[in-house]
């Protein structure tokens, strides 16, 4: 179904990533996959995100598709799909339709595979949709007490491992950081940081 799409390599610096989609979207593929695109909601926060799948109608005019490993699908994926949808659209992209793809479970394999049958295409509703710019708006709170030094630990690794967690621990490069302390719990760097507790000086 994707036949010829093209992907966009992952790098860490986030703006590399839109601007290879951006050179990517120049020669007019019609799947591009990957694909990454950058928005200011507000001034002082931006929204980042990537596209398992975009399917170009028109310049302007894409169907997205957010690909899952898991047969059913729940409200994180749901989250998934709507908060890539609200960046696109704020980067002024009309998309048509949204859909999650993953597993059948009704599907045998005989001979050989057959990815039609394999895969499901379930087609997502407008539900909740207003819900994203609410979130973004409470991240923008969020964003604001953030403390500089942000400590890094097992929370970056559940339930799924983070890629910036090394972007965290360049903001602690004050010797004076808490994250210099040597056999600092997990749960009394927590505390620390709940404070507002950065530097120990």
């Amino acid at each position: 179904k994707f036949a010829g799409g093209v992907l966009v390599p992952f790098d860490r610096d986030l703006e590399k990533n839109v601007a290879v989609t951006e050179s990517t979207m120049l020669d007019n593929p019609k799947y591009i996959f990957e694909a990454a695109f950058m928005t200011e909601l507000f001034p002082d926060l931006q929204l980042f995100a990537r596209c398992d799948i975009i399917e170009f109608l028109s310049e302007t005019d894409i169907i997205l598709y957010e690909v899952k490993s898991a047969s059913t699908i729940n409200s994180r994926h749901l989250n998934d799909i709507l908060f890539q949808r609200f960046v696109l659209e704020a980067c002024g992209y009309n998309v048509i339709k949204t859909f999650i793809v993953s597993p059948n479970q009704e599907y045998v394999r005989e001979d050989h595979l057959n990815p039609d049958k394999f895969f499901k295409f379930v087609e997502q509703s407008n539900e909740n949709y207003d819900s994203v710019e609410v979130l973004c708006i409470e991240y923008k709170k969020a964003a604001s007490v953030m403390p500089k030094c942000i400590s890094t630990g097992s929370k970056c690794h559940n339930p799924f491992s983070c890629p910036f967690a090394d972007h965290c621990e360049e903001k602690c490069e004050s010797l004076d950081s808490i994250e210099n302390l040597s056999r600092l719990s997990e749960k009394k760097r927590t505390q620390l940081n709940e404070l507002g507790v950065t530097e120990i000086k």
